[in-house]
């Protein structure tokens, strides 16, 4: 009745990142809305629990990141490609993506879950790999500084947690 088989939530489990994650939830939330008579509030609520937002807009990545140093340095502190963040220019990037960005700047909690939200994702309060992000970005009050390391060390914690890794393909 809402679209949740096995598969969706195993694919889910795996793949809690991707796009097609962001957009088979955002079926099943709209589907809960209708069935349970859910206030926009609630909504927003059960879509947050899945570390995504229902409030969306388009914005330009690049002009948003306000990022003034070399293009190049920072897809190699992300871990993305430069081939891809010019296609993240006109497509809408993965949540995995845009927390590898904002680490790479060192951004804190609050200007990180402003830019995921933007793009229909947040931060959730009860996902594991989420608090892990929570705990890096809150670090020193977002002082640290541009450290090249950091996405290592967050995906040794993650992978420490058994909890997919950021900017790595796994099988």
């Amino acid at each position: 009745m809402l679209g949740c088989t096995k598969q969706n939530l195993s694919y889910w489990h795996t793949h809690s990142y991707s796009t097609q994650f962001k957009n088979s939830v955002y079926g099943v939330v709209k589907r809960a809305t209708s069935l349970f008579d859910l206030s926009l509030e609630q909504s927003e609520h059960l879509a947050n629990s899945a570390g995504l937002s229902l409030q969306c807009e388009t914005i330009n990545l690049y002009e948003y990141l306000d990022y003034q140093g070399s293009i190049r340095t920072l897809c190699e502190r992300a871990m993305v490609s430069e081939r891809m963040f010019r296609y993240y220019k006109v497509k809408i990037p993965s949540k995995q993506v845009l927390l590898a960005l904002t680490l790479a700047l060192s951004w804190q909690e609050e200007a990180i879950d402003g830019l995921l939200r933007k793009y229909g994702y947040c931060l959730s309060q009860s996902s594991a790999g989420d608090a892990v992000i929570r705990w890096y970005a809150g670090q020193d009050g977002g002082k640290r500084g541009v450290e090249e390391r950091l996405l290592f060390e967050i995906n040794e914690v993650l992978e420490h947690m058994g909890l997919p890794l950021l900017m790595t393909r796994q099988p």
